[in-house]
């Protein structure tokens, strides 16, 4: 018996030495969450149910930090997360589960997981019509000579920053430095923005004007903070009350960009910001309070990167970091856990990005534009060797969001840019097909969410002076939701003019170049227009 005896005690430290992993989630990441579905995460083996009490940190894009109802079945290994309330169509929803999660025999989640997903949308098209638009400068406000009476605005922002259930839009303006804050309601957006000075106070800086914002839960109250951007500071408020107070976290250079994660999975949300020429990381120590700047990660570009994400490219459940700048320099940091990263990956041609679930493959997608070629372009995994879409878009694109813009269940691709909007529709991914609507000035930055909670997404762009030196504005568009194109397949039998001769205009919906082919009732060509060739006139 003694050897037995052994071979028990040896298998019992095995298993209390395991590691906990995650083995699944349903949705994948970067996926879509049908109605009524909650996230859910299988284990390796059964989880204890109160290591998950409290520590899982649940936010919606636009909703804000959500309450939760855990649910465990097979045998506690299945772990479902279901908000208290629906989510915003449309919205990214994000669930960090912390390390301090543990099974029932004691194993770790070593790394925690982190997992975004893509919230339903019920309905909608690929085409916009303007709804409204106004410009941002207030009746008699005062801005510095210098600036030619503009404001300068730069960052815009989606969410429901007073938490009253409605989607609002916010916007960093340069001068005066300051966030405008436009709330939404049943009636639609408020026109008549609450201005919150940024130049005095706790949020004094050196002059610069804030450049990007971001919404999260920094101190776990359940109530949304917003963390603004503005050189060489970054800036946060921590009231949830409209920035009626703050804290200013002075960087080591000029901070052109930031984002929340937990970059150590404790379950607090900690600071990424681009500071310099680096990447640097400032913890939370759970009460909203935040550590010193970490190491820096040096991206080795020629000055400070101007855009930082997050995202989980190889579906590990640990962030992954990206990093570009406009003089066409990107570098990728994979995520190791406990807040430590691989040397980067470098890349070129790297604008603006974002990350989704574009065909059935159970890969992230790294959805990319190229302003320098005015293309977009597709990247599996962040996997540069194996870019599968090289396709023309708009003029130097400053923005790219993956949303289901028709509500067909699969993701399309919203690009901005010097023209306007453009829509790429998803059609098991091929994304050639597109619709665009034109704008009269460049889109300095744009969100994509559902404004009106009507089910469907609408787009907001801001007209920034910065980009185009046209006044600062915000242009609401509307999804029109009913569709007004043709497929791809024959109308009815076929279209007829009478009397003929007679003349005709077809206008096809596309930002792509088209060719057209027309043929008599006898079947016969009669015209043939190569794509990109422009009007033709048909006599015949």
């Amino acid at each position: 018996m003694r050897p037995l005896l052994l071979l028990l005690v040896f298998a019992f430290s095995l298993d209390a030495s395991a590691q906990l992993t995650v083995v699944s989630t349903d949705p994948l990441g970067y996926g879509i969450l049908p109605d009524g579905q909650g996230i859910s995460f299988l284990f390796s083996e059964p989880v204890n149910p109160s290591s998950i009490d409290g520590m899982v940190f649940l936010h919606g894009e636009v909703s804000g930090p959500r309450e939760w109802t855990a649910a465990f079945s097979e045998n506690d290994r299945r772990l479902t997360l279901s908000p208290v309330g629906d989510y915003v169509a449309g919205e990214r929803v994000q669930v960090q589960v912390p390390h301090t999660v543990r099974s029932t025999s004691g194993a770790a989640l070593d790394h925690g997981y982190w997992i975004t997903v893509n919230a339903a949308v019920s309905r909608g098209q690929l085409k916009q019509q303007e709804l409204t638009r106004w410009y941002l400068k207030q009746p008699n406000e005062a801005t510095a000579e210098h600036n030619g009476g503009k404001i300068h605005s730069n960052g815009l922002l989606g969410s429901d920053v007073n938490q009253d259930g409605w989607p609002d839009l916010s916007v960093a303006s340069g001068w005066p430095s300051d966030v405008r804050f436009y709330l939404g309601g049943p009636g639609g957006v408020s026109t008549d923005p609450e201005i919150r000075d940024l130049g005095s106070g706790n949020f004094q800086t050196s002059g610069y004007w804030p450049i990007d914002l971001t919404a999260s839960d920094l101190n776990r109250d359940g109530v949304a903070d917003l963390l603004v951007v503005q050189p060489p500071a970054t800036l946060m408020g921590v009231s949830g009350e409209l920035l009626t107070s703050g804290v200013s976290l002075e960087g080591d250079g000029d901070c052109l960009s930031s984002v929340v994660f937990d970059a150590d999975a404790d379950g607090y949300p900690d600071i990424l910001a681009a500071v310099g020429a680096s990447l640097q990381v400032r913890r939370n120590d759970g009460s909203g309070r935040f550590s010193a700047w970490g190491d820096p990660l040096p991206t080795g570009f020629s000055g400070g990167p101007w855009e930082c994400r997050v995202a989980d490219l190889n579906l590990d459940g640990i962030a992954d970091i990206l990093a570009g700048r406009q003089s066409n320099e990107a570098a990728v940091f994979r995520g190791l856990g406990s807040g430590t990263y691989a040397e980067p990956e470098r890349a070129s041609n790297l604008g603006y990005w974002d990350v989704a679930q574009l065909d059935a493959d159970g890969i992230p997608d790294l959805v990319y534009s190229d302003p320098w070629n005015d293309l977009l372009k597709v990247a599996p995994g962040g996997d540069f060797e194996r870019e599968w879409a090289a396709l023309i878009t708009v003029d130097a694109a400053i923005g790219v969001r993956a949303a289901d813009m028709d509500g067909d269940g699969d993701l399309d691709v919203v690009i901005g840019g010097w023209e306007g909007v453009v829509v790429h529709e998803n059609q098991d991914a091929d994304l050639s097909r597109a619709v665009i609507h034109e704008l009269e000035v460049p889109v300095g930055n744009m969100v994509v969410t559902d404004r009106d909670l009507d089910g469907d997404l609408d787009i907001t762009t801001l007209i920034s002076s910065d980009w185009s030196g046209d006044p600062d504005e915000l242009v609401l568009l509307e999804n029109v939701a009913a569709p007004t194109w043709v497929e791809e397949r024959p109308l009815e039998q076929r279209w007829r003019l009478y009397p003929n001769p007679t003349t005709g205009h077809i206008q096809l919906e596309a930002a792509l170049p088209v060719a057209v082919e027309i043929f008599d009732v006898m079947g016969r060509l009669v015209e043939r227009l190569p794509a990109g060739t422009g009007q033709s006139d048909v006599s015949r």
